[in-house]
């Protein structure tokens, strides 16, 4: 940014994300990404109650964290970021799968141990064998 030409300026406009969620907002930005509530609240550093009283629409949320959901709207990379997904094989070969939308991936506990899957999900910190 160049600061001269921002003195120079007859005027400077400067405009943010807008960051006003609700709960709706909450529950659909939870599916767009295949987030259980679980682990969104680890995205978001709250607990899973804080994301079921959102859910709810009994808490607000915070700026900071409304902040965050606009931002990772607006560049969904950033999830990457914050969660690392690793997935290993039937042969135990581990490696990354760090893809943000739910049409890529979406497992689920019980889906996963009815079928008996030769793999199993590490997010944060939460594991299915």
């Amino acid at each position: 940014m160049n600061i001269q030409k921002l003195l120079a300026s007859k005027s400077v406009k400067v405009s943010y994300l807008t960051t006003e969620i609700d709960k709706t907002g909450v529950k659909e930005f939870r599916e767009k990404f295949g987030l259980s509530q679980t682990a969104l609240a680890n995205v978001m550093g709250v607990s899973k109650k804080a994301v079921e009283k959102w859910e709810q629409g009994i808490n607000r949320v915070s700026k900071s964290a409304a902040v965050l959901f606009a931002v990772i709207n607006e560049c969904p990379e950033v999830l990457n970021i914050i969660r690392k997904v690793k997935v290993k094989d039937s042969r135990g070969q581990e490696f990354d799968y760090n893809n943000v939308y739910k049409t890529d991936i979406c497992i689920d506990e019980t889906d996963v141990r009815e079928q008996e899957a030769k793999f199993y999900v590490v997010d944060c910190n939460y594991a299915v064998a």
